[in-house]
């Protein structure tokens, strides 16, 4: 079921956002108690997601999470169900498969019921860029694995920019592009897809980097 109500956080906020991915457990689960379910604060609010959608960053679609606002049993005014319940009347066809509204979760052991749902909408990072250098050598460390030793091997990438941050562009031999934003979060380094309708800048528009940190790990958007 999509939401009516869409929430852009930062790409920080989003991470987090994630984190809150509750749908394994919910098809783990057995018997007929409330199943445990992650959770996370966004606006005082607490959010459960049961499902992320990732692709690239452009101008009309975004990564999204599909999650639901959670409040207190006591304090939902509509009918609730469990999830064997709920699984039942999908079967029966009197819900549809995706619409948790009313559904019981234990957050915390606490009972709390999906009242909302809503789509968060990932945006840019928050934080400031990485310089070029940095994002170079991380660039450089990543061609020996992954997408790029798979589609690119051998192959350079071009620099641009995006919104102050660093981007490398590879290019395929049909001409299609994989450009890449590069991001602090915390101690890593992480890529950021970026797709074809997105406008790149030169170089002269970066903003003024974030001093490098040693040892920065890496971490990787399965995009390709």
């Amino acid at each position: 079921m999509r939401a009516d109500t869409r929430i852009r956080v930062t790409a920080e906020e989003f991470d987090l956002v994630r984190e809150a991915y509750c749908a394994d457990r919910m098809a783990e689960h057995i018997g007929t108690k409330p199943f445990s379910a992650k959770s996370t604060l966004y606006g005082g609010y607490r959010y459960t997601v049961f499902g992320v959608m990732y692709r690239p960053w452009s101008v009309t679609e975004k990564p999204e999470a599909w999650a639901y606002r959670l409040v207190p049993e006591s304090m939902y005014e509509g009918k609730t169900m469990m999830l064997h319940e709920y699984e039942q009347a999908v079967r029966e066809g009197s819900c549809e498969r995706g619409d948790q509204r009313g559904l019981i979760v234990k957050v915390k052991g606490q009972m709390m019921v999906c009242a909302e749902a809503v789509t968060f909408e990932q945006g840019l990072p928050a934080a400031r860029p990485i310089c070029l250098e940095e994002a170079k050598a991380f660039d450089k460390e990543s061609q020996a694995y992954g997408w790029r030793a798979h589609f690119y091997k051998g192959q350079e990438p071009e620099w641009y920019s995006y919104s102050g941050h660093p981007v490398s562009v590879y290019w395929a031999e049909d001409g299609d592009r994989a450009a890449t934003l590069f991001w602090r979060h915390g101690e890593q380094i992480v890529e950021m897809r970026l797709d074809d309708d997105i406008e790149l800048s030169g170089l002269d528009a970066l903003m003024p980097a974030a001093p490098p940190q040693p040892g920065v790990r890496a971490e990787q958007m399965a995009l390709f």
